[in-house]
Order: C-alpha cells, then sequence, then structure tokens
C-alpha cells in the first residue's frame, strides 16, 4: 500500500472517529440536561412556559398529572477539504488533489416535564442525538431556570 494510500486512510479514520464520537458524547453525556432538568424540579409548569414556550404537545396521565414535550433539531455541516502530494521520479513531478466531501450531520433532542396534578414539575427527562451535555452557555443555558 502507497504512503499516499495509508495517510488517506488514516485521515478517513479519524474522521468516522471523530463524528461517531460527537453523535455518542451527545447521547452519552447529559450532564447539561440532567442540570436544565433539575433546575425546574418542583416549580410550576406555567414558569417553564413562560421560558420555553408553549409546549406542542402534552398528555394527561392516569394518575392526574400532565406530561410535557418540547422538541428541537438541528444540522450541522463538517466542511470538505482537500490535500495533496507531489511525487519526483527524474525530472517529472506528478501532483494529485484528494478531497473530502463536506459531511452533514441532522441531531434532534425532546425534552419532557411532568407536573403533578397542582402544576409543580417532578420528572423530567431528554432524549435524541443532540441534546445538551452542558448548560454553561448559549441555547442550553437559555434552557435553565433563571432563578437557580
Amino acid at each position: 500500500m502507497s504512503k499516499q494510500r495509508e495517510r488517506m486512510m488514516k485521515n478517513e479514520l479519524l474522521m468516522a472517529a471523530l463524528i461517531v464520537g460527537i453523535s455518542l458524547s451527545a447521547c452519552s453525556s447529559m450532564g447539561g440536561e440532567r442540570k436544565i432538568g433539575e433546575s425546574w424540579q418542583g416549580e410550576p409548569i406555567d414558569a417553564v412556559v413562560q421560558r420555553w414556550g408553549i409546549p406542542p404537545g402534552s398528555m394527561q396521565l392516569s394518575d392526574g398529572s400532565t406530561l410535557y414535550e418540547w422538541g428541537n433539531s438541528s444540522s450541522y455541516t463538517m466542511p470538505g477539504h482537500s490535500y495533496g502530494n507531489v511525487s519526483v521520479i527524474g525530472n517529472t513531478a506528478t501532483f494529485q488533489t484528494t478531497t473530502q466531501p463536506a459531511i452533514v450531520m441532522n441531531g434532534q433532542c425532546t425534552r419532557s416535564l411532568t407536573a403533578d396534578a397542582s402544576g409543580r414539575i417532578v420528572s423530567w427527562a431528554a432524549r435524541g442525538n443532540d441534546c445538551c451535555w452542558a448548560a454553561i452557555a448559549g441555547y442550553c443555558k437559555s434552557l435553565m431556570n433563571p432563578n437557580r
């Protein structure tokens, strides 16, 4: 196998590992979602609605509590890149370019809060591949209860 092909395969494996790592970290380390949910524990659902907006979905449960759901989706583009190699044999130089295409990754996250019959948050959950792994800035921080 040529050095060039070997280098190209290493770059492709590195890119695949990066994509898998990003996807798995979003699913497996939801410390931000835990902080978001805990910040609303015991608070009235009306306070969450004021902060997050009207939930697109809700369901009355048999114990008198209500499950509320909000969702978001996003798309990320990892830019493509090109690299080249020059081979010189005698007086002849050959330049070969390899291009890796851009990769589009789609993500989504659904957040659920359950309020008891009095309207207080008693539990929370999040699922998806684009949930908050940290709640320190930006969109994820905006989901936190500002009073905690």
